[in-house]
């Protein structure tokens, strides 16, 4: 055989197994939607102002099993007992690769979808020094949202990963703002987590935010707003990007003072960045609050701006954080030109993304200390 002949033969054996697998991944296809119209059926139960909505969480994962299990043991101990509740919430896990481990994990979930992205692309890398796992994941994600908008038809979309802990009241959170995400035209996404979310910067567990900074660590996104971003979908340093303007376009997400979330992973693609001096020291909040009796809507951005606004007019002004312990039960604020010095002057993290920093609202980061609420604003 000559080689021209060779080379035929090797592509056309290549062609014959993307085929099996494109009608495998078909077969895939059709059983979960079989599976999810069944799980669908629910006439009689009522757990929100419109029942009809679905909202399905997503666990990517690639190649830690123990933390994947760890994942779902907690996922599954904070859905709520309620008949059909699950059907509100159906959980996939996105396996990247095919490790036999994970599988194991992903199959031993009666309740649990498992979506198999176990063919990967070559990653086109702008430069060679750019760490393949970004790209990966980057991929993974974007296949995975894909299926489960423009595949399955989802409203909505919750977003987890194989290293993270919810809280107790997490489903009941993520439900109460839904409703408001699909309304306000001025934010993108609702989100668990607040990076400065240590023990000792938080306290009230019934307390909300606006940020201009995407947090990501448990977030949920809108089929609309997939419609906007799926077909420019970057090809690695998917969160990144979605913190750049083109794509944030002056919104915002919401987000708890006392995290939704909890993320135990000291090893992933970023190496356990900031875990020891951040990440670990994050609270996680242990008070069911019953979202759907609260009123929210302050976090409508013209309420929000008014009532930020009326907080700011009353905080008192302090000139360092040794200054502090002067005060209780006040308001105290202190202004900065320059936002890293003022993040390590009171312990918040201090890089930006895209100008924003962490957690922050119009440059504004808010915490507590002891029984002081603190606002760190720049100079205006």
């Amino acid at each position: 055989m000559d080689e021209k002949a060779e080379i035929a033969s090797q592509l056309l054996g290549e062609l014959r197994n993307l085929e099996k697998e494109r009608v495998r991944q078909g077969e895939q296809i059709k059983q979960l939607e079989a599976d999810l119209r069944v799980k669908k059926v629910n006439p009689k139960k009522q757990i929100a102002e419109d029942p009809s909505i679905i909202i399905a969480v997503v666990i990517f994962c690639y190649n830690r099993p123990g933390y994947l299990n760890r994942t779902l043991d907690t996922l599954f101990s904070r859905l709520p007992t309620q008949p059909f509740y699950d059907a509100y919430f159906p959980v996939f896990v996105s396996q990247d690769g095919n490790q036999a481990e994970v599988t194991a994990v992903i199959d031993a979930y009666p309740g649990v979808f498992r979506l198999d992205h176990s063919k990967r692309l070559t990653p086109h890398k702008s430069s060679q020094g750019e760490i393949d796992s970004y790209y990966y994941l980057s991929q993974h994600f974007g296949w995975a949202l894909g299926h489960l908008f423009d595949r399955f038809k989802y409203d909505a979309v919750i977003i987890l990963e194989d290293d993270l802990e919810v809280s107790v009241d997490f489903f009941s959170y993520f439900r109460a703002m839904y409703p408001i995400l699909v309304s306000d035209p001025t934010l993108f996404c609702v989100s668990a987590w607040n990076d400065n979310g240590q023990s000792d910067k938080v306290s009230d567990p019934y307390a909300l935010f606006r940020s201009n900074f995407f947090p990501g660590l448990g977030w949920m996104l809108t089929r609309q707003f997939w419609k906007e971003i799926g077909p420019r979908w970057p090809a690695a340093y998917w969160d990144d990007w979605l913190r750049e303007p083109q794509q944030r376009q002056g919104r915002d997400c919401i987000r708890p003072e006392i995290c939704r979330t909890y993320t135990f992973g000291k090893e992933g693609s970023s190496a356990g960045q900031f875990f020891g001096q951040y990440l670990a020291g994050i609270k996680l909040n242990d008070v069911n609050v019953d979202w759907q009796a609260q009123s929210l809507t302050y976090l409508t951005k013209d309420n929000y701006d008014v009532h930020l606004g009326e907080m700011l007019k009353t905080a008192v002004e302090i000139k360092s954080y040794s200054e502090i312990e002067k005060y209780k039960d006040s308001r105290l604020i202190y202004y900065y030109n320059d936002f890293p010095s003022a993040a390590r002057e009171f312990k918040l993290m201090d890089d930006t993304k895209a100008g924003v920093p962490r957690a922050a609202y119009n440059g504004i980061v808010t915490f507590h200390t002891g029984s002081n609420r603190i606002f760190v604003s720049p100079r205006t």
